[in-house]
């Protein structure tokens, strides 16, 4: 009994919740932004759920004025905390595993030359100027007036 223990009792076999939790504490600030980002689909899935069985027919519709940013400004101005909650929001699987795959390759790629430190930097930095030009651009381009305010 205690060779059993001791061959099969590997770090890999104390579950997967404890592998998962070592693996974020453990890992590269790469691998933390990719944690949280499927952290956060899964979470935005489970309230989805629950929205649908409170009789919520579009969960999307429901949460994404609170999460994603707005393009007007004088909303952004109620709710500045989607500057920075956007960027971890995906609401497809394929879009939360192509922006992963992104993240991953260049992510690697930028810390061969550059620290983990600076790629969260660059990441909140880039997603909060993203969230900027996005919002300048409705409201300096007369092609996205009407798009505007249809919602």
């Amino acid at each position: 009994m205690f060779r059993y223990y001791q061959t099969y009792n590997t770090p890999s076999s104390e579950g997967i919740w404890q592998s998962l939790k070592n693996s974020f504490q453990q890992g590269s600030a790469l691998l933390q932004l990719i944690y949280i980002n499927i952290g956060v689909f899964l979470a935005f899935k489970l309230l989805g759920v629950a929205l649908l069985l409170f009789g919520y027919s579009e969960p999307e519709a429901f949460v994404l004025p609170y999460v994603g940013v707005s393009a007007l400004p004088e909303e952004v101005v109620y709710t500045p905390w989607t500057l920075f909650t956007y960027m971890f929001t995906q609401f497809s699987l394929l879009h939360l595993l192509f922006n992963m795959l992104w993240l991953y390759w260049f992510g690697n790629l930028f810390r061969h030359h550059f620290s983990s430190r600076q790629l969260v930097g660059v990441y909140l930095l880039g997603g909060i100027c993203g969230a900027l030009f996005y919002l300048a651009a409705y409201a300096i381009f007369p092609a996205f007036s009407e798009e505007r305010y249809a919602s």
